[in-house]
């Protein structure tokens, strides 16, 4: 059903139960919404953010209570107002499944450590005073106070034994202070989560979630992370890789690494991922050599979906030794420039059919778009793309998986 068609049918309702109940009078200071039927009051909470249900509702009435209890299992509490959650924070608190938030829920929890603490920042306070005195003008001079950070409450409440019923969890984080002094910090709760996903800005000033962080959340023994997404890691290191286990319970993998290398790696501590997307931020040199051999089929015997975007170019046979062994795949997606020198054979559908394709019998699915950019040395080879889109109009691609290509 399509949106319009929604808002009609709703409207239809609407107009229907008030027609059916204008003879209702307010009684004692009964407001008509109180008398209102169930069915109508839970179409008008349909155009409203759970929270401000929540926060209006809440110790109504039993019927409201009744009403309301599931708007309190998925809250999002990003660009609340602090009066508005100061309320619902410790209503929802128990029963709450879903939660959706950003890092200011945990500087302004007095209840998680035990006081208020601040979000460290550099307060300038602006102090004038006359520099010189030259005739009638004035000269002013600023200083400025730096204010220190208030020292991180170690040892704190965990964020589980605030949310005991918490299963997922959406975090929007901006600064380096909410990586270190949030994320870090409540390590023993992320890892308890069924679900748990960390998302920033693209523009935001850090170098990324360190290894500390993947290891004691996702690739150790005792993780219950089944699905997670995570944006911007640092590079895998050598001397954190000795410390990573099998991320045993982990199916759903969405994450941005530093290069190829470390897709190779990841694969290694996969052993029953079903979905794994990834992109990688930065060129893998054309003469650095991979730190580990590509992993057997068993590795990932139950990968069934894989995505790759390497928006700065990505080495595409690299790729493929690394795919064509994944026969399990059932869909394939690759986004990325195909850097080619001019002696290079170009990328057409025999190359990805005899260098991938073939091998992934499973197969349903493919999408690609691999963007192919010639680097010119001496001479320019001229591209003859009539012929390179002749490749993908074979049995292989027309007749055994009706892919068409453009």
């Amino acid at each position: 059903m399509s949106s319009s068609n929604k808002l009609d049918n709703q409207s239809e309702i609407l107009s229907s139960l008030t027609k059916q109940h204008s003879s209702l009078k307010p009684e004692d200071g009964t407001t008509l919404f109180t008398v209102m039927p169930n069915e109508l009051i839970v179409t008008v909470f349909e155009y409203l953010r759970p929270i401000h249900i929540v926060y209006s509702f809440h110790s109504l009435n039993a019927r409201f209570s009744a009403l309301i209890a599931r708007h309190m299992k998925n809250v999002d509490l990003c660009n609340v107002a602090p009066s508005v959650l100061d309320v619902v924070r410790p209503l929802i608190s128990q029963s709450v499944i879903s939660l959706k938030t950003d890092c200011n829920l945990f500087w302004n929890m007095k209840d998680l450590y035990g006081f208020e603490i601040k979000r460290p920042y550099r307060d300038c306070v602006r102090r004038q005073r006359i520099a010189s005195f030259r005739g009638c003008n004035f000269s002013i001079k600023p200083e400025y106070e730096w204010h220190k950070p208030v020292p991180y409450a170690t040892g704190s409440k965990s964020f589980s034994s605030l949310f005991p019923s918490l299963q997922n969890l959406w975090i929007r984080y901006e600064t380096e202070d909410d990586v270190r002094q949030v994320l870090l910090a409540q390590i023993p709760s992320l890892k308890r989560l069924q679900k748990l996903k960390l998302e920033t800005k693209s523009s935001a000033p850090f170098d990324g979630i360190p290894n500390q962080f993947l290891q004691e959340v996702i690739f150790t023994s005792d993780s219950k992370v089944q699905d997670i997404s995570i944006y911007r890691c640092t590079q895998l290191r050598d001397n954190m890789l000795k410390k990573f286990c099998p991320a045993n319970n982990l199916t759903s993998l969405d994450i941005e690494l530093f290069s190829e290398d470390d897709v190779f790696i990841l694969f290694n501590y996969l052993p029953n991922i079903v979905s794994f997307a990834c992109e990688i931020n930065q060129r893998r040199e054309m003469s650095s050599s991979s730190r580990i051999a590509t992993p057997t089929a068993a590795a990932t015997p139950l990968l069934k979906k894989f995505s790759l975007g390497a928006y700065q170019g990505a080495d595409f046979y690299l790729i493929a030794s690394l795919l064509k062994t994944r026969t399990s795949l059932e869909f394939l997606s690759l986004d990325f420039p195909v850097h080619l020198r001019n002696n290079d054979a170009p990328l057409d559908g025999n190359t990805l059919q005899n260098e991938l394709l073939q091998y992934l019998t499973k197969l349903q699915i493919f999408q690609f778009d691999l963007r192919v950019e010639m680097k010119r040395s001496g001479t320019t080879k001229v591209v003859d793309l009539d012929r390179i889109i002749s490749t993908f109009q074979n049995h292989f691609w027309l007749g055994e998986h009706n892919w068409n290509v453009s």
